[in-house]
This record gives C-alpha cells, structure tokens and sequence, in this order.
C-alpha cells in the first residue's frame, strides 16, 4: 500500500488566512485549524457554525482515516468569546443557544464519523474548548497545554458535552469538583487522569503528532471505524446489547478482504498490506 504521509509542519508554516477554519489534506489525514488567533481561537458565532460544516466536509470524504483538530499560533481554544457576550448581555441567552447549537451539531459528528478525530491540544483548550477536545475520539498535548472546564469562572452552566464526557473520564466526583472550581489541569496530570492520551514536548510536538497519525494510518481503514463505532456505542449501551454488537461486528469484519490480509500475513511471518476493504 502506498504510504500517506502526515506532515504538520507544513501547516505550522503556513501563513494565516482570513478564514476561521483551515483546512490541510495529505494522504489520509485532514486537518482543521481553528484560526482566531487573535481570540485565542474563542468561539464567536462564525467560529463555531464553521467546525461543524467542516467536520461534514471530512466525514464524506471516504478517503480519510484521521482528522486532526488544533488551533492556530498556540493555542486549541479559549472557550466561547468572552468579549462577544459582553457585547450581547441583554440577548445572552440567544447567543448561547446559537454556539451552543453549532458546537452540539459538531460533536454529535465527530461521534457519527467514520475517521478517527484527534484534538491536537497546544496552549489553552478552556469551557468549550474543553469540551471539543473531550468529545474528540483521542486526544494529545503538548506539555505546556492547560486544560479546564472554566466556565464557573463567569458564572456559566457548562456546555460542549462536557458534563457527558468529562464524568465518564475521570469519575464523577473528581469531575463535579473539577466544575465546581474550573480546575486547571496542566498536561501530565490530565494524562494521569486520562483526559489526555499522550503528553509530549512542546519542541518535538509536530514530530510526535506526525508519528502518532502515521501510526494510526497504517491501520485497516474498516477496523478503525468498527473499533470506534463499537466504543462509542459502549457509553450506552447495557452489557447485552454491547456483546450482540460485538458478535455481530467480529462476524462482520472476519469477511474483509484485509481480514484475509492479515492471517495471511502472520502465517506467512510477514507484515501485512492493508487496503482498506
């Protein structure tokens, strides 16, 4: 199989352009900068509408194996706009709704997608940013990351799944003091706890990322999908209807031809040549 590299740096050096999103293909990975830098990549209401028609953009694109998530100059995100709400206190609740609903629609699709979605967290990932790189499939940090579920700190309700995820992760109490103070968790410790898959340095941060991604694309593309279907499904489902999924599934991925592929491979002691079907 042709390899398909993963190169950041390139989109690291890249000059910034007005829109709010941009977006890097190569090979099997897409990335999506959120590109508010000035804001600390915060929420406004452009911002949030356009993660989720970017993230749409991805899950059709039957190609991709990975979509990486980070933001510019940085930083992933700040959270909602502070300095937006200021301006629209007496119609607030309007203006919550409103990115509340675009940030729902995105996560609702980063769990529906066929790719895997890794938050690629540098800087702040504050409230709803929080909340984004939660919801992501796995998520990675540099070592000066900051993570917290800020929103105490203004007097909000948390939004961004964060109140689904975040107990799941850690455990409920731990999480419920984590809301109750707006903790910050610096990178190892969220490690520790789970809330980060991978902690690495921040000089040697795009290598690790450009590592991890190859990694993970060199995977057969239909197991990935099963595999997170599968463990997303498991957040709801009871311990029955779980096993059924799993009987079912394993029957269903054993008539792949990179199921042949594989046993095939470990008998013929070679490395195997999956294409993804």
């Amino acid at each position: 199989m042709e390899k398909q590299g993963f190169n950041p740096k390139t989109l690291a050096e890249a000059p910034m352009k007005e829109q709010v999103i941009l977006e890097e293909t190569r090979g099997f990975c897409r990335t999506l900068i959120l590109n508010r830098p000035e804001a600390k990549n915060a929420y406004n209401f452009e911002l949030a509408a356009a993660i989720p028609a970017a993230l749409d953009r991805a899950a059709k694109d039957r190609k991709l194996k990975v979509v990486v998530v980070r933001g510019a100059d940085g930083s992933f995100s700040a959270g909602g706009d502070i300095k937006l709400f200021h301006q629209n206190l007496k119609t607030s609740d309007q203006a919550f709704r409103k990115i509340s609903s675009h940030l729902n629609r995105a996560i609702r699709t980063i769990g529906k997608m066929p790719q895997i979605v890794i938050a690629a967290v540098q800087g702040p990932a504050y409230a709803a940013g929080f909340g984004l790189a939660l919801a992501c499939d796995l998520t990675v940090a540099s070592r000066l990351a900051k993570l917290s579920p800020s929103f105490i700190n203004i007097a909000l309700a948390p939004n961004a799944a964060s109140t689904f995820y975040l107990p799941r992760i850690i455990g409920p109490k731990r999480a419920l003091e984590a809301f109750l103070t707006g903790r910050v968790f610096a990178a190892p410790e969220a490690q520790a706890l789970g809330i980060v898959n991978h902690v690495w340095p921040e000089e040697s941060f795009e290598e690790e990322l450009s590592r991890f991604v190859d990694g993970l694309m060199s995977r057969p593309t239909l197991s990935l999908t099963r595999i997170k279907r599968m463990l997303r499904a498991s957040l709801e489902n009871p311990l029955g209807r779980q096993m059924e999924l799993e009987k079912r599934e394993i029957a269903a991925s054993s008539l792949s031809a990179d199921f042949t592929e594989g046993v095939t491979a470990f008998v013929e002691k070679r490395r195997p040549a999956f294409k993804g079907k």
